[in-house]
């Protein structure tokens, strides 16, 4: 993990902050709407987007 995000995330909590993360799972979402769900999701003012899943069966992980 990159040190700066896990210093943002102690940093949320020792101030008792929230913050809103979004899991991508290349394996169970569609990668076609893939775009439109970024958008919403910034305009929702997500705060961080996870891209992952449990088993990773398909190769879409680098496109999404």
């Amino acid at each position: 993990m990159d040190k700066g995000i896990y210093k943002k995330f102690l940093l949320i909590r020792e101030h008792r902050q929230k913050s809103l993360a979004v899991l991508i799972d290349p394996d169970k979402g569609n990668i076609g709407k893939l775009r439109e769900t970024i958008r919403l999701a910034e305009k929702a003012g997500v705060d961080y987007f996870f891209t992952g899943g449990s088993l990773l069966m398909n190769d879409r992980f680098d496109s999404c």
